[in-house]
């Protein structure tokens, strides 16, 4: 047996012999670290991966623990005396692992010693708790507390929350922090050093704190961290506190051992062009296996899950087996561990990781790690890296594997930094006041204290040790309840300065642990064994259905159903499978790494002597340079090989992408900045700024500059900011607006990004994320979707914002966005920096992109492809603004009016003028109070239905709880109001704050209210009480009641109030709008369109109001007069409609799609501008793609004109003229004042265009519908002289929102209904610019939405006495035996439009001309296609009966009649109609029911009314159909 190392005799003789026997001799570390630990100080361990680290933190305190219940024996009092915290769950599991395996191993040494006489081993119990610890496992560790516990700082907090939990910690005498440096840069560090504060304060006795890490950066800022402060202590001069607290002394040991990393950087070979999207993976792949080469177990880093996934996906497809599999943040843990201790066991060759693995968790030995893409920083690549050969002694072998050029000089910066163990430094959170909330909570939670104790707790926090008594009043107003708004967590009484729990602090406290906002990602459980598989992002769970097919950890799902909180699947073997997103994944470059990769840019510049070659170049190189210019190739290969890993193939293609660069643009480095500009194919304007600064002081340089060209530009440009540079898109461009960026200066960037930030989502979210961790939104255990997050998160942002001042959360949320989310700091030293003139900046107009500039194409390429299809911010603004007086007009105001539901307004108001809980002690009394505002003592006696409240009141007034107050001239007498809020009722009405306060929470509380009412209640003069008013209504507190009888009445309602009375409303009228049958929604449609017998119209008047019924519906143009007209006009005469186009009351406008045979015509009234002037616009904006600019032009300019006219002035013959104003028909840039010019051309095809002389109407162009705008054609204008390059506007002048609101209208009114399909179909909008007037519509309970068609599962729009008028039988308009025959193309039939077809056996559903449904009285009795070759009768019964299923399953067609119930005089007027309509000679008759008309029950019918037998069909002619 070898010599025992001296430094082991201080421990117990088992412990030391296992060590001994195990390990050997101790590491440097561990030398240096006993000596530190065992003397009692406070300790830091820096040492690199597999120094043997843990056990240096671990031994000496299990040598104490072991001594001292060998010495104590019967009288050892059980409870953890060892905390072990870790920042992952995972690495606990790992660390838990390892304690139980060395208790095991120390055990069976223990007992080998005992059998020759060595000491007694008491035995050490370990435990693991986190959040994944089963419930009985954690109350057998309550009963039975181990000596050692491994926890996460959330777990540790909660343990200190609870009563329980505090008992078994009392007894801790060490604390050992591992990863220190995963946890000291963020929030979790602020709640850790809070909740180790807690810890000293409950325990008796001092605790030792220890840190252990492998990257940590400056090791002093981390000591005082691990250490805090200590109030016993006197302060000494060089450690200032507020307190006159000083550092707890922190001794560092840093590791003598150096641990030797080799890394290389690498990029596959691209030299053959991927032939599609798939290809350009295949070289990824297959240099990722060339470096496998020889490894047994291999880890490959990458920086994203998706990327996890997918590299996961092609190395299993390229090796043919399950070579590879994931490891990421949304696997569940089970299936993390699975994987884990397959690698581990040999049993896996690969693990592709993201950060999930970064730190300390055991895998097994590892040959070889690749890190795909730089990782984030060096110090993350360290720990990467050096999970190869983690053992003492080990060389760490890894490689950076760029997959483009433009990644390697990162990847060349990072690789010397993590060879050097250059790391970046580790910067502590400065008082983040949503961790101090939650710790507040959870304090007051365990014990009341006074806020003079707290504030001395929380000073021990070095990142609170500057926190004033201020700062904290503050948070600890809000979290007590004093805004009406907020839900108080705790209670505080002002006299005692006390703070005490409520009701609802600990399940607060409890349910609100951590700093990690709390995911919305859904669970995906395995559909029949409901195991927990992983997680997805609720976005892509959104645009997913079920069906679907992804892959999560190497295996293929489908997905089951998604219900509210998760999402069940089975799977799916041998499927394509897409791989999953996930949002807000990798971070960005700091400006240090950016400083040092413009620095090293610039030393490969001087290298390659780019800047002399540039310079003296003259185009052509002499033998001797091109050879000079090798040699200087060769050695910076040699040097970036050297000195920053790059391989043969990575450094070339850097050297090239570095000279290509410099040819096109020059290097931005760290001293100089790039503007390049360009034009690009679609003629914007790209404006790159250059520069290697990182994504977080670009994007706070983008946010400036953005709200800097608001100020300049109508529009919001488009802006993408990168770690190397600043990308902008402008659609025009003026190079003197590049001065503008010079506007934003040091001094006026950060109000500047003040006004950018108040207005901009990054605020939002920062203080929805720090009212999550406050605890002033409510968490829950389950999932809750990020739509209701956000709605409550903006709600409390609303009720915030008047108290700006004095409200803390929305300072830290701007505090927060400024300097967290955007380097602010950053940017003004940047600026400054320009500003002396140590930073140069070089502008320069290029004709193409420089490589440098290209990485942003695809991002914009994205965002367009992304976000293009919505509108703008304008258009949205314009619709949200619909005019509730236009609604009036077009509604009619009464429909308007009436929004609110009488009854709901009645039920509401009784809500309101009672409470809820009726108070039963003093203190529900003020509670009340609190949410009321101020009352008398009879509006009391009111809310609590008559009880006495006097005595309750003399108890809180003489616990100075509430104060009597009166108004001056206060007809009521005094009113009780809360104590605290004496200030804010002095300040009213004189500031917003008190606005808000007083008069918000009056308005709460009432169905509405006047500027009258307000002036009686508080005493007000008339612009006092307007003066509120207008403040409540700029705050977004109020609005005029949905129930106001015109826009002028100032009528009030809170918000709030109007919502709920608004959503009662729309709730109980869905109730009422049940589906009902497509066939009753057809004939509904028919009677709106006069298309039902008894409704048709006749003469000139009647054609004028059918056309307003039908105007903007394009149909083909032959459809008018052969189906659409003849069917609502009784005897219809074409000149009629000449005649109305001539005299000017009617317009058409044409329109082709490509690959239509037939264009289409759509008519409209003239006075109808709203409806018309969206396809004029439509028209002008494509006016420079015309076909015929030179006679567009002469139109345009000339007015409306013959066709002789046009013939003499463009020297064309009639008949080619034509042709081309035909063709500008369909473009839909002209028209004619008559429509015989269009019929003749369709009769003849074109044929005889010639003979159509001058009298065919007079030619115009549509732009001259609306207030034309000057436009420019191309090649052409006016006067022959135009600028070709002038831009195109907008010529209607018609407001975007009346448009809108009109088209609404139309639609309603022409069908009664309107769907998304309907609007595809038929409206110039979109169905997502129409939905927000719908629902604004709703809102004033002009419409209705519901699923109001069956077997139809989309939301549909209709007005709500349409919906009662559909829910009764069809009133009759004409005679019992008239029947309806509707053209399938006809625009009253909502089949394969807005409802689907039945299925019925033997039909060909199908929207063409020739096919016809035949309706009588709201029953659909035959389907015709081929003008009656075909003929089906539908089984459906009216309205009063079962209707038709539109969809049935599709093995059992709906049954179909026989024919023998078929009503002759019905056949004989359908037959006819059909006759009539289409000019035919005969009706033939071939199929019946599906089955040949010969053959079927139907042809003794058929054969009784005179038909004749034409070889296998039966022919009618008009005769007998008489």
């Amino acid at each position: 047996m070898s010599q025992q190392s001296p430094a082991l005799s201080v421990f117990h003789p088992t412990l030391a012999g296992w060590f001994s026997r195990t390990f050997g001799e101790p590491t440097d570390v561990q030398l240096q670290a006993w000596a530190s630990i065992l003397s009692g100080r406070h300790t830091l361990i820096a040492a690199p991966t597999g120094s043997g680290k843990t056990l240096a933190a671990l031994m000496p305190c299990l040598d104490k623990l072991a001594k001292a219940k060998a010495s104590t024996r019967s009288g050892w009092k059980p409870g953890v005396r060892i905390l072990y915290v870790t920042p992952l769950k995972a690495l606990n599991n790992d660390i838990q692992h390892h304690l139980t395996r060395f208790m095991e191993a120390i055990e069976h040494y223990a007992a080998s010693q005992a059998e020759s006489g060595g000491p007694a081993w008491p035995g050490i119990r370990t435990a693991v708790r986190t959040g994944d610890t089963p419930s009985s496992e954690r109350a057998k560790m309550l009963r039975r507390p181990p000596d050692v516990l491994v926890t996460t700082p959330e777990s540790l907090y909660l343990m200190l929350t609870s009563e329980k939990g505090r008992a078994m910690l009392q007894t801790v005498w060490s604390v050992i922090v591992d990863e220190i440096h995963g946890i000291a840069g963020d929030k979790r560090g602020a709640h850790l050093s809070l909740t180790l504060e807690r810890l000293s304060a409950w325990c008796p006795e001092p605790i030792q704190r220890i840190g252990v890490s492998a990257t940590q950066k400056p090791l002093e800022r981390v000591a005082r961290f691990l250490g805090g402060w200590d109030s016993s202590a006197p302060m000494t001069a060089d450690t200032p506190h507020p307190l006159g607290y000083s550092p707890r002394p922190v001794t560092i040991v840093e590791s003598a051992m150096v641990k030797s990393i080799q890394v290389r950087v690498t990029m596959p070979d691209f030299s053959l062009t991927a032939k599609s999207g798939e290809g350009v993976w295949l070289p990824i792949v297959d240099r990722l296996l060339q470096l496998m080469t020889g490894a047994r177990s291999v880890l490959l880093f990458v920086n994203s899950r998706r990327l996890c996934e997918r590299l996961v996906l092609r190395l299993n497809e390229q090796t043919g087996f399950e070579f590879a599999r994931a490891h990421h943040g949304s696997l569940a843990r089970e299936r993390r561990l699975e994987v884990e201790g397959m690698l581990k066991n040999g049993e896996l060759r690969c693990l592709v990781a993201t950060s999930s693995l970064e730190l300390g968790i055991d895998v097994g030995h590892v040959d070889l790690v690749l890190q795909v893409d730089p990782p984030m920083d060096a110090a993350s690549g360290i720990q990467r890296i050096g999970r190869a050969g983690h053992s003492v002694g080990d060389i760490s072998r890894g490689f950076i594997v760029a997959r483009s050029r433009g990644q390697l000089p990162e990847a060349a910066v990072l690789c010397r930094n993590i060879v050097l163990r250059d790391i970046e430094e580790i910067r502590l959170p400065d008082q983040p006041i949503d961790v101090l909330s939650q710790q507040i909570t959870a304090i007051v939670a365990a014990g009341n204290t006074t806020v003079d104790a707290l504030l001395r707790l929380i000073a021990g926090s070095e990142c609170y040790r500057n926190y004033t008594r201020d700062q904290l009043d503050a948070a600890l107003k809000v979290l007590a309840g004093f805004y009406p708004f907020m839900r108080p967590l705790i209670d505080w009484n002002r006299d005692l300065d006390l703070l005490s729990k409520r009701a609802n602090t600990s399940v607060a406290a409890i349910t609100g642990v951590g700093t990690i906002p709390q995911t919305s990602a859904y669970p995906v459980h395995h559909a029949d064994s409901r195991i927990h598989l992983g997680e997805l992002d609720e976005e892509y769970i959104h645009e997913s259905r079920a069906g679907d097919v992804f892959q999560l950890g190497t295996t293929s799902w489908m997905i089951s159903r998604i219900e509210q909180d998760r999402v069940y699947v089975k799977e799916a073997p041998n499927r394509f499978s897409e791989i999953p997103f996930w949002k807000n994944e990798p971070g960005g470059r700091r400006v240090e790494l950016g400083v040092q990769l413009g620095q090293f840019l610039g030393q490969l510049s001087e290298r390659l002597e780019l800047d002399r070659s540039q310079a003296g170049g003259t185009g052509k190189s002499s033998a001797a340079e091109t050879a000079a210019e090798r040699d200087r190739n060769n050695a910076v290969i040699r040097w970036l090989d050297r000195d920053y890993g790059l391989d043969s193939e990575a450094a070339t293609q850097l050297i090239e992408l570095v000279q290509a660069q410099h040819k096109a643009l020059g290097l931005p480095t760290e001293r100089r900045i790039l503007i390049e500009h360009y034009r690009d194919l679609t003629n914007q304007q790209r404006v790159i700024i250059h520069n290697p600064f990182g994504r977080r002081l670009n994007r706070t340089w983008l946010l400036a500059i953005e709200r800097q060209f608001e100020k300049l530009l109508p529009y919001r440009l488009y802006g993408n900011a990168k770690d190397n540079g600043i990308e902008l898109v402008l659609p025009e461009w003026d190079a003197s607006w590049l001065r503008t960026l010079w506007h934003i200066t040091p001094g006026s960037v950060e109000p500047l990004l003040t006004e950018a930030i108040s207005g901009s989502p990054m605020l939002g979210i920062s203080f929805r994320r720090i009212a999550e961790t406050s605890l002033l939104l409510s968490r829950s255990f389950t999932r809750t979707p990020m739509w209701q997050k956000r709605l409550r998160s903006e709600e409390l942002l609303k009720h915030a914002l008047p108290y700006a001042e004095h409200f803390p959360y929305l300072q830290e949320a701007m505090r927060e966005s400024l300097h967290v989310y955007m380097d602010a700091d950053g940017l003004k030293q940047l600026l400054t920096s320009i500003a002396e003139g140590q930073i140069e900046i070089v502008v320069k107009e290029t004709n193409s992109p420089s490589p440098f500039a290209i990485q942003f194409l695809a991002d914009y390429v994205n965002a367009q492809i992304y976000e293009g299809e919505g509108f703008s911010d304008a258009t949205r603004l314009q619709l949200l603004s619909v005019s509730k007086s236009l609604a009036g007009e077009l509604f009619g105001t009464e429909a308007v009016q009436s929004a609110v539901d009488p009854g709901i307004m009645r039920a509401e108001t009784e809500r309101l003028d009672s409470t809820a809980h009726i108070p039963a002690t003093a203190e529900e009394l003020y509670a009340l109070l609190k949410k009321r505002g101020d009352l008398t003592t009879e509006e009391l006696g009111k809310l609590t239905e008559g009880m006495d409240v006097r005595g309750w009141l003399d108890q809180l007034q003489d616990a100075a709880r509430i104060t009597a107050y009166s108004f001056a001239n206060d007809a009521d007498g005094i009113r009780w109001i809360c104590t605290e809020e004496l200030e804010m009722y002095g300040a009213f009405p004189e500031t917003e704050a008190a606005i808000a306060f007083v008069a918000g929470r009056y308005a709460e509380h009432r169905i509405s209210f006047t500027d009258e009412d307000l002036r009686h209640r508080y005493a007000l003069s008339e612009e006092q009480a307007r003066h509120v008013v207008d403040s409540l209504l700029a705050m977004d507190r109020i609005e005029q009641a949905p129930f106001a009888a015109s826009e002028d009445e100032r009528i009030w309602t809170s918000r709030n109030v109007a919502k709920r009375l608004i959503r009662l409303t729309m709730e109980e009228a869905r109730k009422q709008a049940g589906p009902v049958d497509p066939v009753r929604w057809c004939s509904q449609m028919a009677l709106l369109q006069h298309a039902l017998p008894g409704t048709q119209l006749s003469g000139s008047d009647g054609l004028r109001t059918v056309i307003g019924r039908l105007q903007g519906f394009f149909l083909p143009a032959s459809h008018w007069e052969s189906i659409i007209f003849p069917a609502r006009v009784t005897a219809y005469r074409k000149d009629e409609l000449d005649l109305l186009c001539a005299s000017g009351e009617i317009v058409w406008i044409g329109k082709k799609e490509d690959g239509e045979k037939e264009g289409k015509i759509a008519f409209f009234l003239a006075d109808s501008k709203p409806l018309y002037a969206p396809y004029v616009d439509q028209s002008i904006s494509r006016v420079q793609e015309t076909k015929h600019p030179e006679l567009l032009a002469l139109l345009r300019g000339g007015g409306a004109s013959f066709l002789t006219r046009l013939s003499r002035e463009t020297g064309k013959i009639p008949s080619e003229l034509l042709a081309d104003l035909i063709d500008l028909v369909w473009e839909g840039h002209v028209s004619n004042d008559q429509f015989a010019p269009l019929r003749l051309q369709l009769q003849t095809k074109g044929k005889q265009l010639a003979r159509t002389g001058s009298g065919q109407g007079r030619w115009y162009w549509t732009g001259s519908l609306t207030e034309a705008a000057d436009i420019d054609l191309p090649g052409a204008s006016a006067d022959g002289d135009g600028d070709p390059a002038q831009p195109v506007i907008s010529a209607s002048g018609t407001d975007f929102s009346e448009s809108a609101l009109h088209w609404t209208q139309h639609l309603l009114d022409s069908c009664g209904i309107v769907s998304k399909e309907l609007v595809a179909q038929t409206s110039p909008f979109s169905w997502d610019e129409l939905l927000p007037v719908l629902r604004q519509l709703e809102h004033w309970g002009v419409v209705t939405r519901g699923l109001l068609v069956q077997g139809v599962p989309a939301l549909q729009f209709a007005r709500r006495e349409m919906i009662a008028s559909v829910h009764q039988p069809l009133a009759s308009h004409s005679n019992d035996d008239d029947i309806t025959v509707l053209s399938a193309v006809d625009p009253a039939n909502p089949f394969g439009l807005t409802a689907e077809w039945p299925v019925v056996r033997g039909a060909g559903f199908a929207r063409k001309g020739g096919n016809y449904l035949v309706l009588h009285h709201g029953r659909w009795l035959y389907w015709l296609e081929n003008n009656g070759r075909k003929i089906v009768e539908i089984p459906g019964t009216d309205i009063d009966g079962e209707p038709l299923d539109p969809q049935p399953d599709k093995g059992n067609d709906t049954d179909i009649a026989d024919g023998t119930h078929a009503d002759p005089g019905m056949l004989k007027q359908m037959f006819r109609t059909i006759l009539r309509r289409q000019a035919l000679s005969k009706i033939k008759v071939e199929r019946w029911n599906g089955e040949d008309i010969t053959e079927s029950a139907a042809a003794d019918l058929l054969r009784a009314m005179g038909a004749e037998r034409d070889n296998r069909s039966l022919v009618l002619w008009p005769s007998q159909l008489q």
